[in-house]
């Protein structure tokens, strides 16, 4: 909640100085878009922040899932909208930059069709399995892997993600061929974990915290550098040999 309390502040820090330049702004609800599905980290943090905003501005925060294409779907609404302030995206790096190198062609320009606002949080990602998959580690993991090439399915939140590349870096690093499953993000990816419908999935803190928590699920490695202050017993990637997979997640606003 605190990380939500700041990442308001940057918001209303940004929509003030609209208001600064039009004295009647906001006059009316304000469109947030969020570019993956509820249940994610991306829409927790947008409605953490939806009363805070709504406090501040005086009018409602109206939250929109458009979910797709790791989150260029949602991105391109915003950038399609009206420039008028009263249409604000909350999305990830995938659809801002890393798709850029993937795809031959986009369907927006995010250096000349989006304002950037500001970075809200960044969050570490988590190797997390499913409670009926046997492996409780991931030295156990990898040795399995190596002796069932592409039989092991991991889940992430969506071609083009950080969660993807997080996916992809661990095969490599770990020299292992594991069958990725792309979802539409990390809140459908984690849920089918949890039915252990797929053994193993990229996951993040804020989307499977409660789960791990609970045992309903079992974290397995996280890519910080350092310890997870939060998850202090939950080894590091670096600590299980896999050095330098220490990606992350960035939330923007644009």
């Amino acid at each position: 909640m605190r990380t939500a309390r700041w990442a308001a502040v940057l918001l209303f820090a940004w929509l003030g100085c609209l208001a600064a330049a039009a004295d009647n702004y906001p006059s009316r609800p304000i469109r947030l878009i969020v570019t993956f599905p509820p249940g994610g980290s991306t829409d927790v943090l947008a409605r953490a922040i939806q009363p805070y905003l709504e406090r501040q501005l005086g009018q409602p925060i109206v939250i929109e899932n458009r979910s797709g294409a790791g989150g260029v779907t949602g991105t391109e609404a915003v950038a399609r909208s009206a420039p008028d302030g009263y249409t604000i995206g909350i999305g990830g790096a995938g659809a801002l930059a890393v798709n850029l190198s993937l795809k031959e062609k986009m369907p927006y320009d995010p250096f000349t069709e989006l304002a950037p606002i500001s970075g809200l949080i960044k969050t570490p990602f988590i190797l997390a399995a499913a409670p009926n998959f046997e492996p409780n580690a991931v030295r156990d993991v990898i040795a399995l892997a190596k002796r069932q090439p592409g039989v092991i399915a991991i889940g992430h939140g969506g071609n083009g993600t950080g969660m993807h590349l997080t996916a992809q870096l661990f095969n490599h690093m770990a020299g292992i061929d594991t069958t990725l499953v792309p979802y539409r993000g990390t809140g459908p990816a984690t849920q089918d974990l949890l039915a252990g419908h797929i053994p193993l999935a990229i996951t993040d803190p804020p989307t499977a915290a409660s789960l791990i928590q609970s045992s309903q699920i079992k974290a397995l490695a996280v890519t910080t550098r350092q310890r997870f202050e939060a998850m202090p017993g939950l080894p590091t990637m670096e600590k299980v040999g896999l050095i330098n997979l220490t990606y992350g997640r960035w939330l923007y606003a644009t």
